[in-house]
């Protein structure tokens, strides 16, 4: 998702020196096709493994969606069921997810209803759900806000720290982001509105293609990880919460002068 919108940034930034930004352009495009084709799929909880790279993470992403975002077992399960087409059955499978211990995956039914857990068949959902789907995306946002809960440590077991451990440090951004994540999207969107006005304000600039990136990048991230997952909306949000982050404080930075913009520009005056 980031690849299109940083080769876009890349080449207005370099606009007026070509022959570098495609050179960026060609590693960025290179080094993401050889890891997307070199990453070792995950197993199903059955013991399959897909075929083709990526077929994997499409499918996780859709159980995990369709179980833990919409079949959550908070509303009304038997409506939602039958509007995915999927049998009344699968409702003992509500809010359990792919990696939960009773996956619909493990259905013997599965395999027929397979294809109706496909990315179009959400995407319906969630339009004619616009309360429901409003009400996911203010979670992401708290989730997004959270940054560090306190289920996913820093440190791995070799560590020898109690589990759970963090690193603090350094957890100024956390901490103010955590302390109005509650807010969930109250708190989010007039960030995200402030950096698109500094965006406009210096869209003649290098700085607003930067802030462009980040916000598009940030809110791109947002939306896949709150509809495209439904699971660790915390962790899948660190892009998110990076660009954004990064975004405020460079819209913080007074407009520059002239003659700077001149010297950065190699321009003579």
């Amino acid at each position: 998702m980031v690849l299109p919108l940083l080769i876009i940034a890349v080449l207005l930034v370099t606009r007026s020196r070509w022959v570098p930004g495609v050179l960026v352009v060609l590693a960025l495009a290179g080094g993401t096709w050889w890891a997307q084709a070199t990453v070792t799929p995950a197993a199903a909880p059955d013991g399959t493994v897909s075929a083709r790279p990526g077929d994997d993470s499409r499918e996780i992403n859709m159980v995990n969606t369709v179980f833990l975002n919409i079949v959550d077992g908070h509303h009304d399960t038997a409506a939602d069921l039958g509007e995915l087409g999927l049998p009344a059955s699968f409702a003992q499978y509500a809010g359990n997810g792919w990696w939960h211990a009773h996956p619909v995956t493990l259905d013997p039914q599965y395999a027929q209803y397979r294809d109706r857990l496909s990315r179009r068949n959400v995407v319906a959902w969630f339009a004619s759900h616009p309360v429901r789907t409003l009400g996911i995306l203010n979670r992401a946002a708290r989730d997004l806000l959270e940054a560090r809960p306190a289920y996913l440590a820093s440190f791995d077991e070799s560590a020898g720290l109690p589990a759970a451990a963090q690193e603090y440090r350094v957890p100024v951004w956390s901490g103010l982001t955590g302390l109005v994540a509650p807010l969930g999207l109250i708190a989010l969107l007039p960030v995200w509105l402030f950096v698109a006005w500094r965006a406009w304000r210096h869209r003649r600039a290098a700085l607003g293609v930067v802030l462009a990136l980040l916000l598009t990048t940030a809110l791109g991230q947002f939306m896949l990880a709150a509809l495209g997952d439904g699971i660790e909306n915390v962790k899948h949000q660190v892009v998110a919460l990076f660009c954004t982050l990064v975004a405020v404080v460079l819209s913080c930075c007074p407009r520059p002068s002239a003659e700077a913009a001149a010297v950065a520009s190699g321009t003579p005056r």
